[in-house]
């Protein structure tokens, strides 16, 4: 639910057409020519707050937008896979620079209605965490502790 909510508050640009001729269809971090159909990966993740704005979005292969990098950043994901110093210090600077011609978008100004609908649906989501955590509680009870 929380991540329905943040894909309205925080779309995904509709398509990715500026991001492959900037990186000229390649991975960002390891420079793989890519198909039409692979997808961009996030310089940091959503999960991390990076978010789907342009500027948190490069191409990347499978394997660099996979598990590997999941739980870091893009730049650091790159240091740590891009021993040449010639290339890191290109590949670095390609990303860099993208990020400085995409920034995140300043919080917008939200109507009232919107802020209080935001707020209500944020509500539910945490109403619905607890009553899945005292779900498990129960079915984590023994069957006759029921009967009681």
């Amino acid at each position: 639910m929380g991540r329905a909510l943040d894909t309205i508050l925080d779309r995904l640009p509709p398509t990715n057409e500026q991001i492959r001729k900037y990186f000229e269809a390649q991975c960002a971090y390891f420079g793989t020519t890519l198909k039409r159909d692979d997808r961009n990966g996030h310089i940091d993740h959503v999960i991390a707050g990076g978010g789907n704005h342009l500027g948190n979005l490069v191409l990347a292969c499978s394997p660099c937008n996979g598990d590997g990098k999941r739980e870091m950043s893009g730049l650091d994901f790159l240091n740590l896979n891009v021993r040449d110093p010639a290339l890191y210090e290109d590949r670095h600077t390609k990303i860099c620079r993208w990020m400085i011609m995409h920034p995140a978008p300043s919080q917008e100004t939200r109507a009232p209605a919107v802020e209080t609908k935001i707020g209500e649906i944020r509500q539910l989501i945490d109403d619905f965490g607890k009553r899945c955590a005292e779900l498990r509680a129960l079915l984590q009870q023994p069957a006759d502790e029921d009967a009681g």
